[in-house]
């Protein structure tokens, strides 16, 4: 299995590059655009490939600038006409608003809560 991962502790961002998927678990509190670049690229990369698929189930908690990039990335795979599956998890409650509220604004996401 061939993968790339960022972490430094408090979070990991592991891209499985045969699934496609990006796995984020953790805690994720960086500040700004600068703090999130290294996730974007990666994200940025696996939507390069095709279809990508974020699995978020195991990210406790994302702050503000954390939402905003989260809204950058979508923003963008609707630019490139690509297509994003957001996982989350219906225990984690930040999940159920903050992913929805995604999808309502770039409606091509699909959003899956387990």
């Amino acid at each position: 299995m061939a993968t790339q991962e960022i972490s430094d502790g408090s979070y990991s961002a592991i891209r499985n590059k045969d699934t496609n998927e990006v796995t984020i678990r953790g805690t994720l509190r960086l500040n700004g655009t600068a703090e999130y670049a290294p996730i974007m690229a990666l994200l940025e990369e696996a939507l390069s490939a095709g279809m990508v698929t974020v699995d978020l189930r195991g990210l406790q908690f994302l702050n503000s600038s954390g939402i905003a990039f989260l809204m950058r990335f979508a923003v963008k795979v609707r630019e490139a006409k690509g297509s994003l599956r957001l996982r989350g998890s219906k225990k984690i409650p930040w999940h159920s608003k903050s992913l929805q509220n995604l999808q309502r604004i770039v409606p091509e996401i699909r959003v899956d809560l387990e």
